[in-house]
């Protein structure tokens, strides 16, 4: 985890997929989210998902191997969210805390509230900076690629990679170190490649980009994630369910006792929960979010940012995100202490 340190409230942020806590500072002092937190007097936490570039070290297991690799975002929600909870409370003496996600960050937390109860009451508030759970509506054409290649064999690109020996999805290898300087070095480069492939990702928003920050942004990402994260989300995307991993019919039945793997039953949440959604995010729709607070019991509020082309990493990067996203987080935050 890294933290920037005060006496007031603590905040525990979470970064999404191929992101690391360097997510929440690489905008600036004058739009980082961590930067803006921390000025108003909160204490704020911010946590690394395992197999990330801070997070790769481990007691037995080695990164080159599957087994490092073998986990999804359940386990970081089973295990490391918990983990990291419970050492930011008992550092700071205290009984909850706020929790903002994003991305991943988001899917984490359900996960994690839905399967272990004990952690809504150390959750005063959860905010959402778009929420993937069941996303049969993404319009990511990257992600709808992998859904006509795996439409009928889901399991057989997955399969074939970890075949090949690779287990890690886009790492922060030496290799990725060199290239990204020269591709995404200048600002010239960073606006017609890496921007582009960002756009194709998450949604085109070109005017709230900062191009001066792309050689920054792109100096921290990508981060590296498992797999196993990706071929989750795909089935979440195929199946149009939040559920644990799906293994196949046959080792399903031995790990869960089912031919299907168990929906996360996220009705049992009690935490309170703000939704933010934005219309250009194409990785979650205005659909998905909607089917998402329908199905959770404590939805406070659910917040259209008020822009029309915010994409999905708009919330980290873009220009005019204190006015958009932070100056409601901030107000809705206030309301729960």
């Amino acid at each position: 985890m890294v933290r920037v340190p005060s006496e007031g409230p603590a905040i525990f942020l979470m970064h999404g997929l191929l992101g690391c806590a360097d997510d929440w500072v690489v905008a600036g002092t004058e739009s980082g989210m961590a930067y803006l937190l921390a000025n108003e007097g909160y204490d704020v936490w911010m946590g690394n998902a395992r197999g990330n570039k801070h997070s790769r070290t481990h007691e037995t297991k080695d990164p080159s191997t599957y087994d490092f690799w073998d986990f999804s975002w359940d386990e970081i929600g089973r295990y490391d969210l918990p983990a990291m909870i419970d050492y930011v409370l008992d550092t700071k003496n205290h009984t909850h805390l706020i929790y903002v996600g994003h991305s991943q960050g988001s899917t984490a937390f359900f996960v994690m509230a839905s399967e272990l109860s004990a952690y809504n009451d150390k959750i005063s508030l959860m905010i959402a900076l778009s929420a993937p759970t069941a996303i049969p509506n993404m319009k990511s054409p990257f992600l709808n690629f992998l859904k006509i290649v795996t439409l009928f064999h889901p399991e057989h690109l997955f399969s074939l990679a970890r075949e090949m020996g690779i287990y890690e999805f886009l790492p922060s290898t030496d290799l990725v170190k060199h290239f990204t300087p020269i591709v995404c070095g200048t600002e010239e480069l960073a606006e017609i490649i890496c921007g582009n492939i960002m756009f194709l990702f998450c949604g085109f928003d070109a005017a709230q980009l900062n191009m001066t920050q792309l050689p920054v942004i792109f100096s921290h990402q990508p981060s590296g994630a498992s797999i196993k994260q990706v071929e989750h989300y795909s089935q979440a995307v195929l199946s149009g369910k939040f559920r644990r991993f799906d293994h196949g019919e046959t080792k399903n039945v031995e790990k869960y006792g089912s031919k299907m793997p168990p929906e996360y039953p996220v009705e049992n949440i009690t935490t309170p929960i703000v939704l933010f959604y934005s219309d250009n995010d194409w990785l979650v729709s205005y659909d998905d979010t909607e089917a998402l607070r329908k199905r959770l019991q404590n939805v406070v509020e659910m917040y259209q940012v008020p822009y029309p082309h915010f994409n999905h990493v708009d919330y980290l990067f873009a220009k005019d995100v204190k006015t958009l996203v932070f100056n409601k987080l901030s107000s809705v935050i206030n309301d729960y202490l």
